[in-house]
């Protein structure tokens, strides 16, 4: 609290010794003691108040911020239900194929030539990059090759045995 070195201490013992005499000195000792043992217990108090009122006031930030989370949440919650949202996604994909599958009276595009039943649909129009890039090749198996390449024994070669070097 106060920078004092035991030589100011020692002075300051010898003054109030020569000032207050030897008979009231333990007294007056006894009463700056008591006096600095209620200050500190009054510093402690202060600080342990000031603590109080500092985790409430963090408490309650917290609990404000909490109860708008949770509010904000029930309000998105009660709007948003991902399977339902799911189930209409997947009902309009399905109503849009059956849509293009299924012929109806309304066509869009040019009429279909006299010679074509109305029954098949218009080619679709060649796409140019599907055309520019080729098919990638099919292979045809034959089963009686694989039977005879599995089955046959391994041709032996005619090459001379190595000698071991020595």
């Amino acid at each position: 609290m106060f920078d004092l070195s035991w030589g100011e201490i020692a002075l300051v013992g010898v003054v109030a010794l020569i000032v207050i005499g030897p008979k009231e000195l333990p007294g007056v000792l006894r009463g700056v003691g008591q006096a600095l043992g209620k200050l500190r217990r009054m510093a402690s108090d202060f600080q342990y108040q000031f603590n109080q009122a500092l985790q409430e006031a963090e408490v309650d930030k917290v609990k404000s911020s909490i109860n708008s989370v949770t509010e904000s949440m029930q309000g998105t919650t009660s709007s948003f239900n991902p399977i339902d949202y799911a189930r209409e996604q997947i009902k309009s994909a399905v109503d849009d194929v059956k849509a293009v599958t299924q012929p109806t009276g309304d066509t869009i595009g040019p009429p279909a030539p006299p010679n074509m039943s109305s029954a098949t649909p218009p080619a679709a129009p060649a796409d140019p990059v599907a055309a520019a890039v080729p098919a990638p090749p099919t292979y045809t198996a034959d089963p009686e090759a694989i039977q005879k390449a599995f089955s046959a024994p391994p041709a032996e070669t005619a090459a001379s045995p190595v000698a071991p070097s020595a």
